[in-house]
């Protein structure tokens, strides 16, 4: 993931980190940054007081804006990010789809989204298994693709990984009208 994460940044990027939990992304990415800044975005208190803390240890705090709040409504304005990453994100929610619209509105025109989760499979099983009954549980990499395409983005890829997969995709610099998206499943 980081391979295209970094692949993708650029030194003055605003950079939306969903669901950051204790930052081992957000630190990351901070640390390659000149300019710009992530904003480290969890519900969870506990887990931003711990990246909070991480990012003071490692003198990252100019670089990175903790916010509490829900993936699916961030409160950022309409085109005010270069790049979304999410890491183990997407299998959590009972709805994937609101993220990644949310991921779009968010995203300026030439943006980039990079996404790393478990993918539907044995293993995916099972870890959805031990995850609330409302979570969604792992996608396949087809209705990943199909999410990201039918939303709108363009250079959409997904690949398999392991246990894993990580899809990158591009917001149109202009003129696309996504069609609206259905429910997410994992048809082959």
């Amino acid at each position: 993931m980081f391979k295209r994460v970094f692949g993708a940044l650029e030194n003055h990027n605003i950079v939306l980190d969903m669901s950051a939990g204790t930052g081992y992304l957000s630190l990351a990415v901070a640390k390659r940054l000149k300019t710009g800044k992530v904003i480290a975005l969890d519900l969870s208190d506990e887990m931003l007081e711990r990246l909070e803390r991480r990012a003071a240890e490692q003198d990252m705090t100019n670089r990175i804006e903790v916010r509490q709040g829900d993936v699916t409504n961030t409160g950022l304005p309409d085109n005010s990010i270069d790049l979304v990453v999410s890491s183990s994100l997407l299998h959590e929610l009972p709805e994937p789809e609101a993220v990644i619209q949310e991921m779009m509105r968010v995203l300026r025109p030439g943006g980039k989204v990079v996404i790393q989760d478990f993918r539907n499979g044995p293993v995916g099983k099972i870890i959805g298994f031990f995850h609330r009954d409302a979570a969604h549980g792992p996608l396949g990499t087809a209705t990943v693709t199909a999410a990201l395409t039918s939303l709108g983005f363009e250079e959409v890829s997904v690949e398999s990984k392991q246990l894993r997969y990580i899809a990158s995709a591009t917001k149109p610099r202009a003129g696309f009208r996504p069609a609206r998206p259905s429910v997410v499943s994992d048809l082959p």
